[in-house]
């Protein structure tokens, strides 16, 4: 069964020149500054109570955002992105769904939101589909830094499905 999902891996990395991927790059120079503070604070692996403990309002703020930047997609992936971020970090995750479908919906092809897809299939325990999500990223993002999280993850199922 690896031998198959590696092969698969192998095929996705010779067809990755999709024209619609958007890159992690991309997404950054694109978001406002007024909304950068929430990435950043997100990336640099804010603490799960800190996260529970403010949790409403990151919410309240990021929807005001995503209000906001309507007509501005790669924006408005990346705040979709978060939302469902937080709802998987503190277990709501068909919240977490909800939101994961609009982003997807918008850019099926947005390496981040597979690799969130990924992230909150693994969380689910659905390891089959967590790594076809983070396959899919991993073709789509040539960004060594982006791919290198990538595998991380994608070992990470490994190592999950490994110790049931």
């Amino acid at each position: 069964m690896k031998k198959v999902f590696l092969l698969i891996f192998m095929i996705m990395i010779l067809m990755s020149n999709i024209v619609n991927a958007t890159t992690y790059k991309e997404e950054e120079d694109k978001t406002p500054k007024d909304l950068q503070k929430y990435f950043d604070d997100f990336d640099k692996n804010l603490s799960l109570k800190y996260i529970k403990d403010n949790f409403q309002k990151i919410i309240d703020d990021l929807n005001e955002f995503l209000h906001k930047y309507t007509n501005d997609n790669i924006v408005k992936l990346r705040i979709l992105r978060l939302i469902a971020l937080n709802y998987v970090d503190i277990e709501k995750f068909d919240d977490a769904r909800y939101y994961l479908e609009q982003a997807y919906n918008i850019n099926p092809e947005s390496a981040r939101i597979n690799s969130a897809y990924g992230y909150l299939e693994l969380n689910l325990k659905n390891y089959n589909e967590a790594l076809k999500y983070f396959y899919k990223s991993f073709t789509l993002d040539s960004d060594n830094d982006s791919r290198s999280s990538i595998e991380q993850n994608i070992a990470a199922v490994y190592f999950e499905q490994k110790n049931i």
